[in-house]
């Protein structure tokens, strides 16, 4: 066979595959594949079509209250209920750095939703609906006792870092979430700021704020409050929390249920108030063994008497089962008036699934 008859003959066949190839269903390319996002911590993953990472994660409870109705036929020996939890936590990287956006939604049995919070961070910017910065460490072992004023406000916050393990947030935050409903809105946002450090096996926080009571009649009352708290690491399996807060005409932040910023009918006579909180988390077996005791005082100054209140707390975290806890619990508080004391003896069970 000639060349030339050949180089024909192989264009001949090359040309009839190419118009067979033409006629068959195009093949459709393989699905990106979700990838990790490890840069920004586990359980980040790639969102398709983007540079955003996302995750996800959340809880459901299910928790059982019993309570002594002290003769009241209106209410129940024990309570039921239900609630869950949603987190979505979306990052990437941009020209100015890590960019986060972060928001919370909750629900309970027979309720509506909830935003529980809804910010963003750039940078050592936090703006949005989130904790305040006053908020201490937090002790995470307490179920009923609060360790700190748990306040989720509007706010604009920045943090830079000091150097080493130390870092300082300041802030500009609503104050109408601290204001009493009787009581005039304030005219100036919240001031608040802290310093945290880690030296050893100690974490300690310092905090500080200025709240405006603004009065319907009487004028202006500038309210601040102070906070320290340290948690210790005193071993692999112990851990102690410490805090003690002062508040004056700014009640809310001493962390124990309070939101009465000023005497109402005379904004000029102003609340002080103070309380100490203490934590030892000891683990044991699957889970750990956790003791929460606050005490604080409440001092009006015009028409009223000192209020003093106390709480204990006492829980077994059982987490042997992952992303799964069972937590009992046994919760005392006692108020007392000056005119007349109040307490009670509560028992609280959870049975919570994390994811």
């Amino acid at each position: 066979m000639k060349l030339s008859t050949l180089l024909l003959s192989s264009a001949a066949v090359l040309v009839a595959g190419a118009a067979y190839a033409a006629d068959l269903p195009a093949k459709k390319a393989a699905p990106a594949a979700v990838t990790g996002c490890a840069a920004f911590g586990a359980g980040f993953i790639a969102i398709p079509g983007g540079d955003n990472c996302i995750k996800l994660s959340g809880r459901v409870t299910a928790d059982q209250t019993f309570a002594d109705p002290k003769g009241d036929r209106t209410k129940s020996l024990d309570t039921f209920g239900a609630g869950w939890r949603l987190n979505t936590d979306i990052k990437s990287n941009t020209e100015a750095g890590v960019v986060r956006a972060y928001g919370r939604v909750s629900g309970s049995g027979g309720s509506g939703v909830n935003v529980n919070y809804a910010y963003s961070q750039i940078g050592g910017f936090t703006a949005g609906y989130t904790d305040s910065a006053f908020i201490s460490l937090n002790n995470p072992w307490g179920w009923q006792i609060s360790t700190d004023d748990g306040t989720v406000t509007n706010a604009l916050q920045y943090t830079a870092s000091l150097g080493g393990a130390t870092s300082l947030t300041v802030a500009v935050e609503d104050g109408s979430t601290r204001t009493s409903a009787d009581l005039g809105a304030s005219q100036v946002p919240d001031i608040v700021g802290n310093i945290k450090t880690t030296v050893g096996a100690n974490t300690f926080q310092v905090s500080a704020a200025s709240h405006q009571n603004h009065g319907h009649e009487s004028g202006d009352v500038q309210g601040y409050a102070f906070q320290v708290a340290d948690t210790l690491v005193a071993s692999k399996d112990t851990t102690i929390y410490l805090q003690a807060a002062y508040a004056n005409a700014a009640l809310s932040y001493l962390g124990y249920g309070s939101q009465v910023d000023a005497v109402a009918a005379d904004v000029s006579s102003t609340a002080k108030g103070w309380s100490v909180f203490g934590a030892v988390n000891q683990v044991v077996g699957a889970g750990s063994v956790s003791v929460n005791g606050v005490y604080g005082v409440q001092s009006p100054i015009s028409g009223g008497k000192d209020v003093k209140q106390s709480q204990v707390e006492v829980n077994y975290d059982y987490t042997g089962i992952k992303g799964v806890q069972i937590i009992p619990s046994l919760y005392y508080t006692s108020t007392d008036d000056g005119d007349s004391a109040t307490n009670s003896t509560i028992g609280f069970l959870r049975i919570e699934r994390d994811f």
